[in-house]
């Protein structure tokens, strides 16, 4: 993968939708496209997320920033309008396939860039990485349940840290454990790929979890977790509530209070949560004061 101007002969492809998982998401569409043509120069405009593309290591792919190249008449479309977006959702399409099918492709999962992981990071282990906050607030658990999810995990013999984008570095500090906020994609991918499990909402680091192949759990309330984390060997915990699968559609159960919080997602319990993840992780190191969850 190379920055700079597009060589004269390339295939254009423009996406401009703002979240990392909707990005890494076409990753698998823009790689099939890749071998389907034999590995042609790919010139892909990027409105943001730019440091995430050194996850991939996708032959002849050119990563543009739409804002000072902008791209030619006649690129090809991964994801930019709204419209674009709520159809998706509403459909409850496999995003993946969504954007392969954009390139006229099946999805391929884009090969790793190697050379990115080869040094663990310096962090004690094994350790367990908690990506406890999303973007909006109805994706979000609350912080109290990942607090006790972090002290049983500790308790368990297992160092916890928890991850956090740009903007509020305060609001891991609930958590009780430490935390790093805005750090680096290269950084972060290396944190996760290291990793003995990552515990996730659904956020784009469940994504990052399930493209770098490291154990990953997702709570997941709106979305088909199957289609959505396609691909991937993530394992899921889906509440039992009748208005689980939404997809954020009012016919389908979700109302505005919704907004504020989901609350078939809260219904999930922390002491399930750290059963699932002790399950992935092949038992408790050591004997839980309280005893661990079963």
């Amino acid at each position: 993968m190379n920055e700079g101007v597009a060589p004269a002969c390339v295939h254009h492809v423009v996406q401009l939708e703002l979240g990392i998982g909707d990005l890494l998401c076409s990753l698998y569409g823009l790689n099939g496209f890749s071998l389907a043509l034999d590995r042609p120069p790919i010139a892909l405009y990027l409105r943001d997320h730019f440091g995430w593309m050194q996850l991939i290591d996708i032959p002849g792919l050119q990563v543009m920033p739409a804002a000072h190249h902008p791209p030619p008449a006649g690129s090809l479309q991964l994801g930019d309008t709204e419209s674009d977006y709520r159809e998706k959702l509403r459909g409850g399409h496999d995003p993946k396939q969504w954007y392969a099918r954009k390139l006229g492709v099946e999805p391929v999962k884009p090969p790793l860039n190697l050379r990115l992981f080869t040094v663990p990071p310096d962090l004690p282990g094994p350790y367990v990485v908690l990506a406890p906050f999303a973007t909006r607030i109805n994706r979000t658990w609350e912080a109290h349940n990942w607090r006790l999810v972090a002290r049983d995990l500790t308790a368990a013999g297992f160092n916890v840290i928890a991850l956090d984008a740009p903007g509020q570095p305060e609001r891991c500090k609930v958590l009780g454990v430490d935390y790093f906020w805005g750090q680096a994609p290269a950084w972060v991918a290396n944190v996760c790929r290291h990793a003995a499990l990552i515990i996730s909402g659904d956020s784009g680091l469940a994504h990052v979890g399930g493209l770098l192949g490291t154990p990953t759990l997702v709570l997941q309330a709106q979305q088909i977790p199957e289609a959505y984390y396609s691909m991937t060997s993530n394992a899921f915990i889906v509440p039992r509530q009748p208005c689980v699968g939404c997809r954020f559609q009012p016919d389908r159960g979700y109302e505005e209070k919704c907004d504020w919080g989901c609350w078939a997602l809260q219904s999930i319990g922390p002491r399930e949560v750290t059963a699932h993840a002790l399950r992935l992780l092949g038992g408790p190191r050591r004997a839980c004061p309280e005893g661990c969850p079963a």
